[in-house]
Formats: structure tokens, C-alpha cells, sequence
């Protein structure tokens, strides 16, 4: 039986005055400061049928526990990465960030703040109690939406972007959008972590019952996760019209008798 999971090594209190987009790029299009109250009514609960992908995720992490920000993560190639990504960089966002265990650890490596966005307002609960149990409120800031909130950050804001197991769990539409806002508030050089899921043999996944079939290379699984199978092929044609590859890893997350794909993207 396949399944495809979600491998981000992963208090909605009251709603204060911050910002998400940092210093004096966090305008909004309308050239005012947004804060979360003005964003929340805007946010993007994902047109179109997120609610299920919301309520799986908040269902999983209603059992998550809280963690050490600053230890290691349980994966050495992941931990790589999130170095390679925070060298010289200032601003990282993870748009998809669970529950902030992987953005977390880029305060290790001294960037000035880190971004979370995410659907799963219990993802978001666990890690806004992380940062206020470690007193990391002055380099965090997690907000609970979704794509709504990228179009409001300015162009060339961020030196780095995490995306982890998101863009093949989106529709794919969607997906390609996420890529190309990605790139807009991308600083020139800026980096990103795509990681994604395995690319499954698509007559495996028609013949299992777990998978329904909405459109070519793209299911809807039992879960109410939706699964876009890209091929290697086909998301180095997207991502060639917006990034170059600086290298490719695939990682075997032995737990889950899985392997994740890896890419090192970087802004021209």
C-alpha cells in the first residue's frame, strides 16, 4: 500500500501587532503595514477543497509534542542543507512550515529571522509555543494561512525559502503559482530547499485504493491529501524557467521505507 506523507521534520494566541514580512519591505500592495489581524481576514483557506489537507494536518499534529529548537535534526542530509541554504542569508521563509522543528534550526546558523506559514492551525499552535517557551520571539514570527499570504509580501524580500513536501501536495495550478511568487520575493541570489516525494510508477498508483484519480499525474488520496506524481522530468521544466539547479540529493527517510527528492535551487 503506498502512501505519501509529509516528511517536514516538524498558540494560535491573540493576535498582536507583527508583521510577517521583515523590516521595511513588509508592505503591503497597498503600500500600508499589514498586520496578522488584516491578513487573517484575507487568508487564503485554499480555494477550491484545502479543508481535508487542513484537517488531516491538524489532526497529526494535535499528537505532536514540542521540541529543542536547538538540537540537531534526526536526518544529517537535511541538516546540510538548511546550512547551505543559511550561509550569508538574513530573511528565510518556509511556506508549508509545519510545525517550525526544520525552520527553526536556521536560527543555528545565524540568519537575523525566520518565516513560517501554514495551513494547520495546530502546526502553528506548536510552534509559536516553541518560540515563546525559548524566548525566540524577536526572530519568529508563524502565521496560519496560505498562498493569499504570499501576494502580500514585497517583491525581493527573502535570501532563502524552504519548501518541503509542499509543492506536490498542492493542486497543480496552484503549485506553479507558489513557484513563480517564490521567485518574485526571492532576493537576487536567493536559495531554495525544494524537497519533494518519490515519483511513483503511475499504474501503481491507479491500481491502489487509497489513490483516487482526479487528473493525469495527479490523485487525491484516502486522507483527503491531495498527491501531484511529477517526475524528475517534468519539474526541471518548471523550475528551469525561474532557477538554476545547483544540486540534486535524493534522501532515504528509512521510518517510512521512503526516499525524498532534494533540490538546490538558487535565483539568478
Amino acid at each position: 500500500m503506498l502512501s505519501v506523507t509529509k516528511f517536514a521534520l516538524y498558540e494560535v494566541s491573540s493576535f498582536e501587532q507583527q508583521t510577517l514580512w521583515p523590516g521595511p519591505l513588509g508592505t503591503s500592495t497597498s503600500g500600508t503595514l499589514g498586520t496578522l489581524d488584516e491578513m487573517i481576514k484575507e487568508v487564503y483557506v485554499m480555494k477550491g477543497g484545502y479543508k481535508e489537507t487542513e484537517k488531516y494536518w491538524d489532526k497529526v499534529f494535535k499528537q505532536e509534542d514540542l521540541y529543542d529548537p536547538f538540537e540537531k535534526l534526526s536526518y544529517s542530509e537535511i541538516e546540510e542543507a538548511i546550512q547551505w541554504l543559511c550561509k550569508d542569508s538574513d530573511f528565510i521563509l518556509d511556506f508549508g512550515c509545519g510545525n517550525g522543528k526544520v525552520l527553526n534550526r536556521c536560527l543555528n546558523y545565524k540568519v537575523k529571522k525566520v518565516y513560517g506559514i501554514d495551513l494547520s492551525e495546530q502546526a502553528i499552535n506548536i510552534a509559536k509555543k516553541v518560540v515563546n517557551n525559548n524566548q525566540l520571539q524577536d526572530k519568529c514570527n508563524y502565521l496560519y494561512g496560505g498562498i493569499d499570504l504570499l501576494k502580500k509580501v514585497n517583491d525581493n524580500t527573502y535570501d532563502g525559502v524552504i519548501l518541503f513536501n509542499i509543492i506536490d501536495n498542492l493542486k497543480p495550478n496552484d503549485a506553479k503559482f507558489v513557484l513563480k511568487e517564490i521567485y518574485r520575493i526571492l532576493k537576487s541570489k536567493g536559495k531554495i530547499i525544494l524537497k519533494l516525494n518519490p515519483y511513483f510508477n503511475p499504474n501503481e498508483l491507479e491500481k491502489d485504493n487509497n489513490f483516487k484519480k482526479i487528473k493525469k499525474d495527479f490523485y487525491k488520496e484516502r486522507s483527503g491529501l491531495y498527491f501531484w506524481n511529477i517526475s524528475n522530468k517534468q519539474i526541471k521544466k518548471i523550475i528551469a524557467s525561474y532557477y538554476k539547479i545547483c544540486k540534486y540529493k535524493e534522501i532515504e527517510f528509512k521510518d517510512y521505507n521512503m526516499i525524498n527528492r532534494v533540490y538546490y535551487l538558487k535565483k539568478p
